[in-house]
């Protein structure tokens, strides 16, 4: 047992030292990424599978042949860009939508930190079965390409994608990977064990040709739920002063906690919780759960209060939609959103 326990112990401090993925050990070994994730997780884990010496001999091949000569320019390829952020909680009507659409085209107007000469390029995806972002981007249905189901049923198989920029793009400043009517019964159709990995894994194609990639959440729990935050690097919780809002705000936190426990993404975070819409002047219950929520949550609590305005909606709705910063740059509303993405940037 110690020297299956070896194996297994060695192929994780390769995965540490190179940085690799489950998708590079997938490319180096010849297994799937799925049985990879399997030598991967803890031993304790009913999915833990041994990792067989061949996998292991295949690897440390790699370290010598290719890691250091011929192979360099993969390893770096590895690196992927795209910063991924998830914006999460179970209680409808958090604004989860309308902050996601604000705050992906504020991104794409900006300027890329490592390349001036150029706009971000951003993604968005829509994995609310509500299909309420892919509403607001497109025009009409037949109009969808590319679809969050397209992507997940691929990985499923364990198969690839190879990306293509006209399958997501209609024509904005941000691309979309589309939510689609049926994209609930195809999640259905696959095991929970393999659902929690889908949407990560199927990000990995588009990771090399974005520098963000913004999840909209989808405001009820279950195993899509959890693999949408499995995928994300930074959770953003946007909340309502609503005394069911705080539920679904310390719901997030606690299966972030878990991600990182089971090693299923120990990478990912909570990166800001911010009140997405409130009218002055406040209530007193209103001022009650704010101060609630900064209590419990000092560091991720964001100071700054997105006021309710009507501008916002308004930009959503204009054909393309407008971010709030561009449909009413002097506006209140558009100084709040402007404060808010600094801060989860800068998280």
């Amino acid at each position: 047992m110690t020297e299956i326990l070896d194996i297994n112990d060695r192929i994780k401090k390769i995965r540490v030292e190179k940085k690799l993925k489950h998708i590079n050990l997938s490319e180096i070994t010849g297994y799937s990424p799925n049985t990879v994730k399997k030598w991967l997780t803890d031993p304790s884990s009913k999915y833990y599978q041994i990792a067989p010496i061949q996998a292991l001999k295949l690897i440390e091949q790699w370290l010598v042949e290719g890691a250091n000569i011929n192979h360099k320019k993969q390893v770096e390829s590895f690196n992927k860009t795209a910063e991924v952020w998830a914006l999460m909680n179970h209680k409808g009507g958090t604004a989860k939508t309308t902050s996601t659409i604000n705050f992906a085209l504020m991104l794409g107007k900006e300027k890329n930190k490592n390349s001036p000469s150029r706009n971000n390029k951003v993604l968005v995806v829509d994995a609310d079965f509500q299909q309420n972002l892919t509403k607001s981007l497109v025009v009409f249905p037949s109009d969808i390409k590319l679809s969050v189901s397209d992507v997940i049923r691929v990985a499923s198989l364990e198969k690839k994608y190879s990306y293509k920029k006209e399958d997501v793009d209609y024509g904005l400043s941000i691309d979309l990977l589309a939510a689609t009517s049926n994209m609930s019964s195809d999640i259905a159709g696959i095991e929970p064990h393999e659902l929690i990995y889908t949407l990560k894994e199927s990000l990995e194609w588009f990771k090399d040709y974005y520098d963000y990639i913004l999840i909209d959440g989808l405001p009820s729990k279950g195993g899509w739920y959890v693999a949408v935050m499995a995928a994300a690097d930074k959770i953003i919780i946007p909340f309502t002063p609503n005394k069911f809002d705080v539920w679904g705000v310390a719901d997030v936190f606690d299966h972030v906690k878990k991600l990182r426990l089971r090693t299923i993404n120990s990478q990912v975070k909570v990166a800001a919780v911010f009140c997405s819409e409130i009218t002055r002047p406040y209530r007193t219950i209103d001022t009650v759960i704010i101060d609630e929520i900064k209590e419990r949550y000092p560091k991720e609590f964001c100071e700054t209060l997105i006021r309710s305005s009507v501008k916002v909606k308004e930009g959503c709705d204009s054909s393309p939609p407008l971010c709030v910063t561009e449909y009413a740059p002097t506006a209140e509303v558009s100084d709040d959103y402007r404060q808010v993405l600094e801060f989860i940037k800068n998280a």
